[in-house]
């Protein structure tokens, strides 16, 4: 009698909901087995499987596991602009040591067969000993800037060694993600790029040795730096803008220990960023809406963004200036002036073939 009133429990269950036992499916996750049996919860039951994706916590072949870090390190290293100027930076590098490699190669072709090992070295580690061709073309210094205003943007894509290339590459991965996703990815363009012109000024400025080349991306770095501690001085976060500051002083110390690192280009994109934090950064106020009990005010900022500011502050929606007004004032110089109209062309051409700016035959 009790597995009879057991047995016609269970059959008016599932007439009643229309489902039956839930099976594993061709891809390894778990759904319902449909059966229906009226049309009143059809629409409702294809509205849930047509919502998202099902969960796949319980699918534990190597290859979901696999998709699941990799979506893991994509959210944790939301920062595509700084993650491009990485590759960038280490892509040019890599140029930089075959041509140099290249260069060496066929100047001595006698000591290549026994020395090659020791010219790859020096190519590799020591780039200012062995200065390639295309090193050549878009390094900076005071004399060949004159000539080629290029230089002042270009060198700050160049490095001295793999050591000055790493530490730059360092300092550029602790900069916080904030920067891309709070204050936007033009402006932390712009800043880089100023940043890196501002520095090779000053050095020419600073450095009265005409001759003296100078490369690297520090000058970018440095710029960043002074965004992100003139955006947390508008915060009001002391705590944090002593933490930036002894950051900065750090860098300036290991410029004047480890070679090839110029703390003039480190000063003047410390400057410039700091000018971009002033002119183009925007303000910040308290939010009455958060800051009050029982509050319904949605919060649109994003979450790294928000940890800088705390609880409570939100960004003005209006900087001091626009970004497209130094952009159109840039756009307006690069045409007044014969030297800045024909530096693009005259990049292509030391990519297209390296050494021809400086006048180097292989």
């Amino acid at each position: 009698m009790a597995l009879t009133t057991l047995f016609i429990l269970f059959v008016c269950c599932r007439d009643s909901s229309g489902l039956q036992v839930s099976s594993r499916t061709s891809n390894g996750n778990f759904l319902p087995k449909l059966s229906f049996h009226n049309n009143m919860g059809k629409s409702a039951i294809f509205h849930r499987l047509n919502s998202g994706p099902f969960w796949d916590g319980d699918d534990v072949r190597w290859i979901t596991r696999q998709r699941r870090r990799l979506t893991r390190f994509r959210q944790a290293s939301s920062s595509p602009v700084r993650e491009s100027l990485l590759v960038i930076n280490a892509s040019i590098y890599l140029w930089q040591v075959l041509t140099t490699i290249r260069h060496l190669r066929l100047k001595f072709p006698a000591y290549w067969t026994n020395r090659s090992y020791s010219m790859i070295f020096d190519s590799v580690f020591d780039g200012t000993q062995t200065v390639g061709p295309f090193t050549s073309d878009f390094m900076f210094s005071s004399m060949a800037a004159m000539r080629q205003p290029h230089r002042f943007l270009t060198s700050g894509f160049l490095h001295a060694s793999i050591m000055h290339l790493g530490l730059n590459l360092y300092v550029l991965r602790q900069l916080p993600t904030w920067i891309e996703s709070g204050l936007g990815w033009a402006l932390m363009i712009t800043t880089y790029l100023l940043g890196i012109i501002g520095g090779s000024y000053f050095h020419g400025k600073l450095i009265h040795d005409n001759m003296m080349i100078c490369v690297g991306s520090q000058g970018g770095v440095a710029a960043l730096a002074g965004l992100s501690f003139i955006a947390l001085t508008k915060m009001k976060k002391k705590s944090l803008t002593a933490k930036t500051f002894r950051s900065i002083c750090i860098l300036f110390v290991l410029g004047l220990i480890l070679p090839g690192m110029s703390n003039t280009t480190s000063f003047g994109g410390f400057l410039s960023g700091c000018l971009m934090g002033i002119l183009f950064s925007p303000g910040y106020r308290r939010s009455y809406g958060q800051r009050r009990k029982n509050a319904i005010e949605v919060d649109s900022v994003p979450p790294d963004y928000r940890r800088a500011m705390g609880f409570g502050m939100m960004p003005n929606e209006r900087p001091p200036l626009k970004l497209r007004i130094f952009w159109a004032l840039a756009l307006s110089c690069l045409l007044s002036f014969p030297e800045l109209r024909h530096a693009p062309s005259m990049v292509l051409r030391g990519v297209l073939n390296p050494g021809y700016l400086s006048g180097w035959k292989d």
